[in-house]
């Protein structure tokens, strides 16, 4: 093999394989990282594979292995991707700019948090491959995501009662008293069955296959008026979904997002989403005195670190903040 070359019109470095050009990228350092591995491929390896037949490979392999949510996602993003590149290109030539462009093409006003996942499964894929040692390495190496996007809403008490006042149907409505009086995550609202129920206990329990993550049964705990609710609900549905439509049909994951989103514009709330109602819950539960360790299990999660990271937004509470800083001085030294 050649040794690698820089180009001053397209200020990368490129290097001959056989009759073919392969771009090594604008770095140096990274351009020679990928000269020594492209110099150890093996005849066997991957790389001269278009990008969309390990595109296909990694899907098949999700499909059998993950659930069937997890595809769905990948599929959706990696389809996408398949299409904006083509079939004859080579993963030896998948640069970082291939998917920059894709994102600049297909997801013009997409959130960071979106555009963080579309690259991240293309980079996937990517990494399955090597692990799977049909890659040598990633061509993907390096690439830089947008960091991952924190929702910054925080509902007010009067902004929960406008959100309540706007909706007129009673389906839709017993969504949003879940969501408000439980803090569940939007898709253990639509899954929860009426078999979930321990009406003893006052709680719904998630069977593992159908918990975040599979590893441990997902509890959530209910307050006297989502008991009430869901004995009223188990009389019309005492098996599959609780919460349905006017149509008696289960909510999908579209037409809950929809609904909010219509919510937004009408209310003039931007950035309002069903994951907002779970943020705004753990919040107010910290305001009003909740540890940390309870509240991260009620919310679902093995330890506090995600209430802490993410959840919380008592720094949008200047108030509560002063109450907390004043109750710390009234027993300080400085006091007398």
């Amino acid at each position: 093999m050649r040794r690698p070359f820089f180009r001053k019109q397209t200020r990368s470095w490129y290097v001959w394989v056989g009759k073919k050009l392969i771009n090594l990228g604008k770095e140096k350092k990274l351009a020679l990282v990928k000269f020594e591995q492209l110099n150890s491929c093996s005849s066997s390896d991957a790389s001269l594979e278009p990008v969309v037949s390990v595109l296909n490979r990694f899907l098949a392999w999700t499909c059998n292995n993950r659930s069937q949510k997890t595809y769905r996602w990948y599929k959706d993003f990696l389809r996408s991707f398949a299409q904006h590149i083509g079939k004859s290109l080579r993963v030896t030539d998948l640069t970082a700019d291939h998917v920059d462009t894709w994102i600049e093409a297909e997801f013009p006003s997409a959130s960071d948090s979106t555009i963080r996942g579309a690259m991240g499964a293309v980079q996937r894929a990517m990494n399955w491959a090597v692990g799977r040692r049909l890659l040598q390495y990633s061509p993907l190496v390096g690439l830089e995501r947008p960091a991952g996007g924190r929702r910054e809403l925080l509902l007010s008490d009067e902004d929960c009662k406008r959100i309540f006042a706007a909706t007129r149907d009673e389906p839709f409505r017993n969504v949003l008293k879940v969501l408000f009086a439980t803090g569940c995550r939007p898709q253990e609202a639509r899954l929860v069955c009426g078999e979930y129920f321990d009406r003893q206990e006052k709680r719904w329990i998630f069977p593992l296959k159908e918990s975040k993550g599979k590893k441990y049964r997902r509890v959530i705990y209910l307050p006297e008026d989502i008991v009430q609710l869901t004995d009223q609900l188990l009389e019309h549905n005492a098996t599959g979904p609780l919460l349905r439509n006017s149509l008696n049909e289960p909510w999908t994951a579209n037409a809950v997002r929809c609904r909010f989103r219509r919510l937004a514009i009408k209310l003039k709330l931007p950035g309002l989403c069903a994951y907002t109602v779970r943020h705004t819950f753990c919040t107010n539960k910290l305001k009003s005195g909740v540890d940390p360790v309870t509240l991260s299990i009620l919310m679902g999660h093995r330890d506090t670190t995600m209430v802490a990271r993410v959840y919380s937004h008592l720094e949008a509470v200047p108030k509560h903040l002063h109450t907390a800083l004043n109750k710390e001085c009234i027993n300080s030294t400085f006091s007398g």
